[in-house]
């Protein structure tokens, strides 16, 4: 059993929990709590498993096959390498996933999400999770996005992270373009849309473009769009959370792409 904070282990899982940087040059991450280990196990992504004392016995009624693999780490020890507040008492390092630009979009109906410069991890995971539901083929990250596998976003995306592909691109502009020329219809989520979102034909490869959620899309970007789309606003709200905004548009699109019918009769909005 591991029982102290200094042990190279104990410092791998800090330095894990810490550092996108790290990560990205370990090329592992951690799942923590009962849910995402499960989800990792099931991946075949686990590099190592830990769990607190207290727990031991009960990881071996869960996951027989990688009980003895485990590393038992004394309660207090472990509350230094877990990142929530109420620690189940499990975790494990992970394999990235791990997936090329052309694997992204082969499909011949495809659907991606593609995020600029989103912040907030919980925002991050939020929208993987949505866009598993919603049908989404894949994702395209830029490099300015949040950290996919930041802890917290790990757990937001309740495990889709490990089942939704995904692309982090180094020239985001490039990538976009590529998409239009690969015969892509994008669609930019944008406070100055002079599109409502339900009244589009969401037909063939499709590609969403979500933005920070301060400062929306670059204008760079929004200029690639085909076209600039918004959710009708009530109220004195200004704008959504990026991600429910996200979630909304994901789901329109579904909708259409799944014989829903683009009907927009008896809809109030604001003019």
């Amino acid at each position: 059993m591991i029982e102290s904070s200094q042990n190279p282990q104990i410092k791998h899982i800090i330095h894990l929990q810490k550092s996108a940087k790290f990560r990205k040059q370990t090329e592992c991450f951690i799942a923590e709590g009962w849910k995402m280990v499960s989800e990792a196990i099931k991946a075949g992504l686990v590099r190592k498993l830990y769990t607190a004392r207290e727990e031991a016995v009960t990881l071996k009624g869960k996951f027989p096959e990688n009980a003895a693999a485990a590393e038992v780490v004394s309660d207090k020890v472990f509350s230094l390498i877990s990142d929530t507040q109420t620690p189940q008492g499990i975790l494990a390092t992970v394999n990235m996933p791990g997936y090329h630009f052309p694997e992204i979009h082969k499909k011949e109906n495809c659907f991606l999400l593609c995020i600029e410069g989103i912040n907030d991890p919980g925002n991050m995971g939020t929208m993987i999770r949505t866009a598993e539901g919603a049908g989404v083929d894949g994702m395209i990250l830029s490099k300015e996005t949040v950290d996919i596998f930041n802890p917290k976003a790990v757990r937001a995306s309740m495990g889709s992270v490990f089942r939704v592909p995904f692309f982090i691109s180094e020239d985001f502009i490039s990538d976009m373009t590529a998409l239009k020329e690969k015969g892509f219809q994008l669609y930019a989520a944008h406070l100055q849309g002079k599109q409502l979102f339900y009244e589009q034909k969401y037909q063939g490869k499709t590609g969403l473009l979500i933005g920070n959620e301060a400062n929306g899309l670059t204008g760079r970007v929004s200029e690639l769009a085909d076209v600039q789309i918004k959710v009708p606003m009530e109220g004195e709200t200004e704008s959504l959370n990026a991600a429910v905004c996200a979630g909304i548009l994901m789901y329109e699109i579904y909708r259409y792409k799944n014989g829903g019918i683009n009907e927009t009769k008896g809809v109030h909005r604001r003019t």
